[in-house]
C-alpha cells in the first residue's frame, strides 16, 4: 500500500496583512516610543493648531479700530479745510465781463450801480452826457453793471428800461433781447443814443408805435434835444421846451432808412427812432448821430 506523502509547500515572499495597530506597534518598536509620548505629541499638535486659529486679542482689535477711526476723522477734517480755506488762499481768476457792443465805439466806460446806489440810473446817465469830454464825432459806450450773487454782470435791456421807469408797452419789452447799448456821440455837443435788439420785428414795431405817446417824456433827461432855438442862442434841452415844441411823429427817410421822428416848430428833429435792420432799433435825437452809426455799421461790414 502506497504511503501518502504530504509535502508542506512554503511561500517565502507572502506578505502579511498590515493593520493600524500593527503600524503603531512597529513605530513604537523602531522609535522606542511609548503610548504616553504619542498622546503628549498629539496634544501639543492640537494646541499649536488652536493657537494659529485663535482670533486676535481684543486689545489688538481695539487698537486697529482706533487707528482707522483717527485716519477717517483726520481725512474728513482735511477735506473741510481744503474746501473752505484753501480756495481763499488761491482765488480763482475772475471771469471776463462780456460787454455787448452792437456798433464799434471809440472807448467803453463802466457805470456800476452798486457803487452809485444813492443815484438813479437816469441821473447817472444824465451826468455822463453833461460832463463827459468827448472828441468831435467820436462815440463813447457806457455799459452798466450790477452784482448778482456776488458776480458782476452787465444788466439786460429789460433791466435798463425798468430802471429808467419808462412807459414802454409790455408787448414791446417782451420782444427785446438782453443785449443793448447806451452811448454818446459828440457832434455839436454830446448826443446820447440807445440801441436795442429785438427778435420779433412786427411786434417790436407795433410796440414802438404805441410808445410814441410817452417816449419823449420818458427819455427827455438822457435824450434831450440839443438843437438851438431859431430865435435864441440857447439849447432846447428841458422837458417843457421839448413838449412845447412837440408835434406828432412823422415819417422821414434818412440814408435810405425809414425813420419816425419828432420835430419842433421849425421842422428840426428833436427825437427819432428807426430800425437799422429787422432786429436792431436805434433811438436818438438827431440825424447826424444816425448817419454816423450807419457809417460805422457799413465800415464794419466791409472789414469783415
Amino acid at each position: 500500500m502506497d504511503e501518502k506523502v504530504t509535502q508542506n509547500t512554503s511561500y517565502p515572499f507572502q506578505k502579511t496583512l498590515r493593520t493600524y495597530e500593527g503600524d503603531i506597534a512597529d513605530t513604537l518598536k523602531s522609535q522606542h516610543m511609548s503610548i504616553a509620548k504619542i498622546v503628549i505629541a498629539e496634544k501639543v499638535k492640537k494646541d499649536q493648531k488652536f493657537e494659529m486659529d485663535a482670533p486676535p486679542s481684543p486689545v489688538l482689535k481695539n487698537f486697529l479700530l482706533f487707528i482707522v477711526s483717527v485716519l477717517l476723522v483726520g481725512g474728513g477734517l482735511y477735506l473741510l479745510y481744503a474746501y473752505y480755506y484753501l480756495p481763499s488762499l488761491h482765488p480763482t481768476a475772475p471771469t471776463s465781463l462780456s460787454i455787448p457792443s452792437i456798433i464799434v465805439s471809440d472807448t467803453q466806460t463802466e457805470i456800476n450801480l452798486d457803487t452809485n446806489a444813492n443815484k438813479t440810473l437816469m441821473e447817472l446817465l444824465q451826468n455822463q452826457r453833461e460832463t463827459s469830454t468827448i472828441p468831435q464825432n467820436s462815440i463813447y459806450q457806457y455799459y452798466i453793471t450790477k452784482k448778482t450773487d456776488s458776480i458782476k454782470n452787465t444788466i439786460t435791456s429789460q433791466n435798463f428800461l425798468s430802471l429808467l421807469k419808462v412807459n414802454a408797452p409790455d408787448q414791446f419789452i417782451r420782444t427785446l433781447e438782453p443785449d443793448f447799448m447806451f452811448g454818446i456821440h459828440s457832434f455839436n455837443g454830446n448826443n446820447a443814443f440807445i440801441i436795442l435788439k429785438t427778435n420779433l420785428y412786427q411786434s417790436a414795431f407795433a410796440g414802438m408805435l404805441k410808445w410814441e405817446d410817452s417816449i419823449s417824456n420818458d427819455l427827455s433827461s438822457i435824450l434831450p434835444s440839443l438843437i438851438k432855438n431859431e430865435n435864441s442862442k440857447t439849447f432846447a434841452t428841458s422837458t417843457s421846451q421839448i413838449l412845447a415844441m412837440r408835434k406828432p411823429f412823422i415819417d422821414l427817410v434818412i440814408k435810405n432808412k425809414d425813420v419816425r421822428a419828432l420835430t419842433n416848430e421849425y421842422e428840426r428833429i428833436t427825437l427819432l427812432y428807426t430800425f437799422l435792420d429787422k432786429g436792431t432799433i436805434l433811438i436818438t435825437t438827431n440825424e447826424f448821430t444816425l448817419k454816423e452809426i450807419l457809417d460805422r455799421i457799413a465800415n464794419r461790414s466791409v472789414v469783415r
